[in-house]
């Protein structure tokens, strides 16, 4: 467990792995050998359980989380540690340990404020981990980069939340590279974080700014094709004018409450004004509710609203 102190319990997961190396006999007994890997947990505090919220429940695409006694706690020994549900939860009960959203935040501002990327031409990259290639011996085979596009390693692209999108353009980003192999090593279906670039795009697209400036890449392809497309796709965004979004200070992020929302908000202020356009994909975090005449104010949709966005008011 070196280097894992401090760690929450519920955030270690033992898994065995057989060594790849020959063994001797008197090692054949430690053929398999014991691992700690570091995965999401849930804080009972913050959580509002399962009558309240349960929107983690459904995230989850390994169906990990489970409920106990009213008691949301996350399955150890089924969960890969892809950290899709910390996104979905609106009170950030759920805790990955080694990628809390305040150190990805302080990680793409170093990133994009590092002397090796120049400001009209800042492109981050956000990588499944997983889906790296192994180097070979002599250490061919790596993904290598662009000067200016520095590289934000996450476990997997279901983290890669339309807040951690947009947060990379409120830190100047001109351009953003997703990096993942279309056969996902978790078995996750890649439509969970596909969503989110679909609607960020869209978001973009309302506020008048290419769409393009994000751009998923196949790790199926070869390394080196790989490399030149994100190559070619610098040069693409070296062409287009600064976005808005960087022109000022980033958006504080509240302490508690939704930030998602918060986000956009601050964007829209940048932003001046909005077109016309509305985002009209089917996945939307969030929007405007509107009651149609069935509606008979019973508010049972308020009570059971677990960001209490939700209120009801009798009308004379």
């Amino acid at each position: 467990m070196s280097g894992l102190g401090g760690i929450h319990q519920g955030g270690l997961k033992l898994r065995f792995v057989k060594s790849e190396d020959e063994i001797s006999r008197r090692e054949l007994l430690k053929l398999v050998l014991p691992r700690y890997e570091v995965i999401p947990f849930i804080e009972p505090g913050l959580c509002r359980g399962s009558q309240e919220c349960g929107l983690c429940l459904d995230t989850c695409p390994l169906k990990a989380i489970k409920v106990e006694a009213d008691e949301v706690t996350i399955n150890t020994v089924i969960c890969s540690g892809c950290g899709a549900c910390t996104i979905a939860c609106p009170t950030r009960a759920i805790v990955y340990p080694t990628f809390p959203l305040e150190y990805l935040d302080k990680v793409i501002e170093g990133l994009l404020l590092s002397e090796a990327t120049l400001p009209e031409s800042r492109i981050l990259a956000l990588i499944c981990q997983y889906c790296l290639p192994a180097p070979d011996k002599d250490g061919a085979g790596q993904l290598t980069y662009p000067s200016n596009v520095p590289s934000l390693r996450i476990p997997c692209l279901a983290m890669a939340s339309s807040w951690l999108m947009l947060r990379a353009f409120d830190r100047g980003a001109q351009g953003l590279a997703l990096i993942a192999h279309k056969k996902c090593s978790l078995k996750l279906d890649l439509s969970i974080w596909q969503e989110n670039v679909r609607f960020v795009q869209s978001l973009l697209g309302c506020w008048e700014i290419e769409p393009e400036r994000i751009r998923v890449f196949d790790m199926a392809d070869d390394s080196h094709d790989v490399a030149r497309e994100l190559d070619q796709f610098t040069r693409e965004m070296a062409l287009l004018a600064p976005t808005p979004l960087s022109v000022s200070e980033p958006i504080s992020m509240p302490v508690d409450g939704l930030l998602l929302p918060a986000l956009i908000k601050g964007l829209v202020n940048k932003v001046g004004s909005l077109s016309k356009r509305a985002v009209t994909i089917p996945m939307v975090p969030f929007g405007r509710l509107e009651a149609g005449s069935q509606c008979t104010g019973c508010g049972l949709c308020a009570i059971g609203c677990p960001t209490e966005a939700l209120t009801t008011s009798s009308s004379e």
